[in-house]
């Protein structure tokens, strides 16, 4: 390790403008690969290899009328005093037959209360034509006739919002559906579908904006591409934001245009490195990525303050090669531990089995070798060049000093520091674990979350958007208001789970199987008559017996108790549906191999996720067949699990690799097992403190606050290893702890402190965001960092206090 490092630095010191090349070489190389990097949004990725979804994914594959297509719908959404009335059902017709009457538009069917109550006034009317006819042709009093005729129906009511009155024939709201087949691949739980259809709906939106009433058009095609406008607005504010308060900081800490030069366009190529190389990888930008470059400027600042720091307090104006060979000498070694335990941080979350969790971490991974590399290499050859340049054209320098002097206010606070830890060191530090155990104990019930509404702008953005440049303003979103909008009108489809039962449905048994399972329902599930309210196979034959006499008499043949369900020639029920006016309807419920039916259950909206979850998992046990449970709730609440579980698993392995990386890496470079365990302390006492922030603030695991435990690790240890790091070097000379101890707070706390100045505020700008989830990742970011600073000039010097009073008894 030795001569490798010797040759690494006698390379940098020696040959700088090699080293420039080098790195333009690659750059070159990784660069184009940017260009191709592509955007993904939605929550469906999210849920990619979960069981539940893959299930749910069946469901959508199996019970479907084509099974080389798929159905998208485009829902319409109709509002006003009295969507019943003759001209707002003229106007949402009329809609209806422009969008069916544009082939580009891939209209294969067409839905609404509309089209109903014109059928109802006249069977024959199939077209949309025919159904306009009906309803022109009509008198008000036969249209509330008719209306009054439809509520019968519970697929009539499903269109109409709650305030439906059969008595008054009238609604505030409906919900049309325009029916698109694509080719088959797999649903989505909320947006990422395909571009074409986002360019349906939004050619749909034209077609309503300039039809009469109030007609507003919601899809996964609309979703998507609000998504992707949320992540390019997201951008626009976050980025300048960043930069702005980077710039204003690193200008304090460097103070030296030049120098603030170099570390700007050093972090520029760390951003182009890692998006370069993702691009290659084919690896999507979405939501969480976000963070990404915010985290990589942190560690990059961090590392560019570290060199500058230490480089100036040699003799930079005369002995350039020296000075930086000197600070190289003492730094490439931490560098390289703090690059070693940043990446156990971020690649942790390579465990999670949750998509773009686990994309997050590699690409930050990625970018931490990066900024080694270039921070701890390039950054030192550009510093040489550009000073010998100074050199010999007598540019004059703006700032020789450190950060952190003893005779700034900066380094007499840090001393303070110092006396605080020093003089009572083990009641400090058991303080400080004591505080840590019960904060830790005091988290242990925090819950994962997995909901649409982290991922979506408010309905009404923050009041700082208006002050905002023009060009920086971010779009209007329709996704929010239309979803509270249904929800509040509507029943939701998230009211619903799904169970699919697997077995042969032609055996006379069948049928009394699920009426007997959807007895005695568990707490979760809404309940008629003791029964479990259930849309199924079962519902349709009861239908299809009220609606047809042929198949009324075909059931009860085949009825011997009279309960209404047959137990005989099961075969032919099922023919005979399948060839009259129920082939669709049976479509839905059973597929053609006759092997897998699905069960719609309502559950109540009052429930928690977790139990609706579980009790859909004992009722599909309850078969006798073998079952599965999905739909909405369901994949939503698996997900949440498996966030909990990921920020669990991937802290502890953060924490244990990381801390058995350090105590060989000590061992090996230093000699000392010690130092490498003493590290470890304040990390854990900075992840309990964050810990305990979130449950004070009630902020709960999600997405993006799942990685937060082992970027702290991760981050924590950068801080951590400079101060021991540069202890171990003062400790070598004098073999005076205290003395040590000051030198070290002078030194490298005066770096730490502008890194951390630098990047909880870089980060910090993440509670710009307008999407919750990376507010509220930028605010435990922020705080995660700031324990993590406290940690390393308050606790790391009191552990080592500790650890010489053990040693020398």
């Amino acid at each position: 390790m030795a001569s490798l490092k010797e040759k690494i630095i006698e390379f940098t010191v020696s040959e700088p403008k090699k080293v420039i090349l080098i790195f333009g070489v690659v750059t070159l190389l990784l660069a184009p690969g940017a260009l191709g990097l592509k955007m993904e949004s939605g929550m469906g990725q999210y849920a990619e290899g979960i069981d539940e979804y893959q299930t749910w994914i069946s469901v959508n594959n199996k019970f479907s009328m084509d099974t080389r297509t798929q159905t998208e719908v485009t829902q319409l959404i109709q509002t006003g005093n009295n969507v019943l009335s003759k001209k707002s059902l003229l106007n949402i017709l009329e809609v209806q037959e422009k969008i069916k009457e544009r082939e580009t538009l891939k209209a294969d069917s067409t839905s609404s209360a509309a089209s109903f109550i014109a059928k109802t006034i006249d069977p024959t009317a199939e077209t949309i034509e025919e159904q306009i006819n009906a309803i022109k042709g009509s008198s008000s009093t036969k249209i509330k006739e008719a209306i009054k005729k439809a509520a019968e129906f519970e697929g009539f009511r499903s269109m109409l919002s709650r305030d439906f009155s059969k008595k008054e024939a009238s609604a505030t709201a409906t919900i049309a559906t325009i029916g698109h087949n694509f080719p088959r691949e797999e649903p989505s739980l909320s947006g990422g579908s395909r571009p074409t259809l986002t360019d349906i709906q939004t050619k749909i939106k034209t077609i309503t904006q300039t039809s009469e009433g109030n007609i507003q058009v919601f899809g996964t095609g609309i979703i998507s591409e609000e998504f992707n406008t949320i992540i390019i607005d997201t951008l626009k504010i976050v980025v300048p934001a960043a930069i702005l308060f980077t710039l204003f900081f690193l200008i304090l800490a460097y103070r030296d245009p030049i120098d603030l030069f170099l570390s700007l366009a050093c972090l520029s190529l760390i951003l182009i490195w890692t998006f370069g190389v993702l691009g290659w990888l084919n690896i999507s930008f979405t939501q969480m990525l976000i963070t990404v470059p915010v985290l990589l400027v942190a560690v990059g600042i961090d590392f560019g303050i570290h060199v500058t720091n230490r480089y100036r307090e040699e003799d930079p104006c005369e002995k350039i090669q020296e000075s930086m060979r000197t600070t190289l000498n003492q730094l490439i070694i931490a560098f390289f531990l703090v690059t070693s335990t940043t990446i156990i941080g971020f690649i942790a979350n390579l465990i999670s089995p949750v998509g773009p969790i686990k994309d997050f971490g590699l690409a930050a991974g990625i970018g931490v070798i990066f900024t080694f590399f270039i921070f701890g290499i390039l950054f030192p050859a550009l510093k040489i060049c550009l000073d010998n340049i100074r050199k010999k054209r007598n540019i004059p320098r703006f700032c020789v000093k450190p950060l952190g002097t003893e005779q700034s206010y900066l380094g007499k606070t840090l001393i303070f520091g110092e006396k605080l830890t020093t003089k009572f060191p083990i009641i400090f530090l058991i303080i400080l674990l004591l505080s840590s155990a019960y904060l830790g104990y005091q988290s242990k019930d925090m819950k994962g979350t997995f909901e649409q509404e982290d991922f979506l702008p408010p309905e009404n953005l923050p009041k700082y958007v208006d002050y905002l440049p023009e060009f920086l303003k971010p779009n209007e979103y329709t996704i929010t208001k239309i979803t509270n909008f249904l929800e509040q009108k509507f029943q939701s489809a998230t009211d619903q789970i799904t169970i699919i039962v697997h077995g042969n449905l032609e055996r006379n048994y069948a049928l009394e199987m699920i009426d007997r399972t959807n007895q005695n329902p568990p707490e979760s599930f809404v309940k008629i008559d003791n029964k479990a309210e259930t849309q199924s196979i079962l519902t349709l034959i009861e239908t299809a017996k009220e609606k047809s006499p042929k198949i009324n008499q075909l059931i009860e043949k085949n009825d011997p108790d009279n309960d209404g369900i047959p137990e005989r020639d099961l075969e032919t029920i099922y023919d005979t549906l399948l060839t009259s006016r129920f082939e669709d309807q049976t479509k839905r419920y059973l597929t053609e191999t006759r092997r897998h039916t699905q069960i719609i259950y309502t559950v109540k909206e009052d429930v928690s996720n977790t139990k609706v979850r579980e009790d859909a998992k004992k009722l599909a046990q309850n078969y006798r067949y073998n079952a599965d449970s999905t739909g909405s709730i369901i994949v939503t609440q698996a997900v949440s699990d498996l966030i909990i579980n990921s920020a669990i698993k991937s802290l502890i392995l953060a924490l244990t690799l990381a801390g058995l990386f350090l105590i060989i890496a000590y061992k090996f470079i230093e000699k000392n097992l010690a130092m490498g365990i003493i590290n470890l302390i304040p990390i854990a006492i900075a992840v309990a403190f964050v810990v305990g922030t979130m449950k004070a603030i009630n902020m709960s695991f999600n997405p993006a606050t799942a990685t937060i435990l082992s970027l702290t690790i991760g981050l924590g240890v950068d801080y951590t290893v400079h101060t021991t790091h540069r202890f171990i070097d003062e400790y070598k000379k004098d073999q005076n702890i205290k003395k040590s101890t000051r030198k070290m707070l002078m030194g490298t706390g005066g770096a730490l402190t502008g890194s951390m100045l630098t990047t909880t505020l870089g980060i910090g700008t993440l509670i710009l965001s307008i999407t919750p989830v990376l507010k509220d990742f930028g605010i435990i970011m922020a705080i995660s960092i700031f324990y993590c600073y406290l940690s390393s000039i308050l606790v790391l010097p009191t552990t080592i206090a500790v650890w010489e009073k053990i040693t020398k008894k």
